[in-house]
């Protein structure tokens, strides 16, 4: 037990360091090569978030604010609950990317910076990292470990609130949790910030539409949703494969160390793999823009037919909903 805490205790001091030097410090600090051992901070941020999630929103804020609506809290709620904590995420990234990485040298024109990802040294590792940087990489490895672990725990459910998209959304999180401590380890952490910066901007969209949905806000749903649709294009289906993917296959293999060559192309792969993913989803949406227009219902095809059908009559905080679960 002691040996845990101190443990937790040295994680938590190593973290501590980390976002001190972030927010005190000069922006362009550099905080050292990349290191094996830093991904453990990956696990300190997966904490973070999984008591965020579970105790400050899942029992602090929701059961309280059930109690005060006389509502009950269940699974369909809480996936509310799990918008919310999506959406602050990819904001607080994006922010931190618009705030801190234009600093960077590296950082691209097209997004503010002065760099220019064809550059040599950004496709190769070796580069030494600012705090920032490896802050916004870790706080992202946190994150995706732990909605990892939360799609893990709702697959064992096996309820009827299961996601209809729950198979593809858990290859989502296995090929981001790869990819982020692979690109890290083999220095080819400055493609993975362009790759993750890309998919923030329109899951900031996606959440506030499902946020929308869940509830039952069909008239901003009509505005949201083709908001959702044109950011999702242009940042995953045009930025993401056109520009990042197009320079990653520009690496050529040959000047790339032997033992980093199978991890390089594994990343490959799990690009590959998560660019079929965003088309997947994206034609997933276009579906619901179908279903929105042609048939005036605003169903969110990604999500299980009872949640659908709670967000589509009442919304997750009606009391009527409870009133007739309560009579039923």
């Amino acid at each position: 037990m002691s040996l845990v805490l101190e443990t937790l205790l040295g994680l938590s001091k190593d973290v501590g360091q980390l976002m001190r030097q972030a927010w005190f410090h000069d922006h362009a600090q550099v905080g050292g090569h990349a290191s094996v051992h830093e991904l453990k901070l990956g696990f300190v941020f997966m904490a973070f978030f999984t008591i965020i999630r579970e105790y400050i929103f899942g029992k602090l804020m929701v059961e309280r604010m059930g109690e005060y609506l006389g509502v009950m809290v269940d699974t369909i709620a809480l996936k509310l609950v799990n918008q919310w904590i999506s959406l602050g995420m990819h904001v607080f990234s994006t922010a931190w990317a618009v705030l801190y990485l234009p600093h960077e040298d590296w950082f691209l024109q097209l997004l503010g910076g002065d760099g220019d990802v064809l550059n040599e040294g950004i496709l190769g590792g070796g580069i030494p990292m600012s705090i920032p940087f490896k802050v916004f990489y870790m706080v992202h490895l946190g994150y995706q470990l732990h909605a990892l672990h939360f799609t893990i725990q709702e697959g064992r459910s096996f309820t009827a609130d299961r996601r209809a998209d729950y198979r593809q959304m858990l290859l989502h999180h296995i090929i981001a949790v790869m990819l982020i401590t692979l690109s890290y380890v083999l220095g080819y952490a400055r493609i993975g910030v362009l790759v993750m910066v890309s998919h923030n901007i329109s899951d900031i969209a996606v959440c506030t539409t499902k946020s929308a949905k869940l509830l039952g806000w069909k008239r901003a749903c009509l505005f949201l949703l083709p908001v959702m649709i044109v950011t999702w294009a242009i940042t995953r289906l045009v930025f993401f494969p056109f520009y990042v993917l197009r320079h990653v296959f520009m690496i050529p293999l040959a000047r790339v160390p032997s033992p980093a060559t199978y991890p390089l192309t594994l990343c490959m792969l799990g690009l590959i793999i998560l660019l079929l993913l965003n088309i997947f989803w994206f034609i997933k949406f276009l579906q619901m823009a179908q279903n929105l227009v042609v048939r005036g219902i605003s169903t969110d095809v990604t999500e299980s037919k009872s949640t659908n059908e709670i967000a589509d009559k009442y919304g997750v905080w009606n009391k009527q909903r409870w009133w007739e679960v309560g009579a039923a």
